[in-house]
């Protein structure tokens, strides 16, 4: 798969991981990850890839579990954390998501993003008072961001 030169530097890795990915290269990519997670596994960017990848084939489970690994290695995540809330949406696991925007807008307060994320996934809850507080603040935040307004 890699040679041992490159086995030893996991930027080099990942690098390569994310060619194959762009590639379309996803058995290649997935089998990359799966050795250099072994080899570093405190490495949590090549766990992210594998919940992409999971996410990308819609093994939600499986990107929502390596999502909370890589988490657990480094909380200050706010993409993973962002990424995780959409992952829990998408598996209806709403007031989970919720939590896990928050804590991505409480890393990076101007995440237009995880606003909009949390907002929609209020208003899924029935929460409309919270979800029009969360528009408004998006609209505080950044007035020409368009999807605050036509959601």
């Amino acid at each position: 798969m890699t040679n041992k030169k490159n086995n030893t530097n996991p930027e080099k890795l990942l690098k390569i991981a994310i060619e194959f990915i762009q590639n379309n290269q996803f058995e290649l990519a997935l089998k990359m990850l799966k050795e250099a997670r072994a080899n570093f596994p405190k490495e949590f960017s090549f766990i992210n890839l594998l919940a992409q990848i999971s996410l990308r084939n819609n093994h939600l489970n499986d990107g929502i579990n390596l999502l909370k690994k890589s988490l657990e290695i480094n909380e200050n995540q706010p993409l993973a954390l962002l990424d995780l809330g959409i992952a829990l949406s998408l598996n209806n696991q709403l007031n989970e998501a919720i939590v896990y925007f928050d804590k991505s807008v409480e890393l990076d307060p101007r995440n237009l993003k995880a606003l909009i994320r949390k907002a929609v996934t209020l208003r899924k809850l029935n929460r409309f008072n919270e979800s029009i507080d969360c528009f408004q603040k998006i609209i505080d935040l950044s007035s020409d961001y368009i999807d605050a307004y036509i959601q």
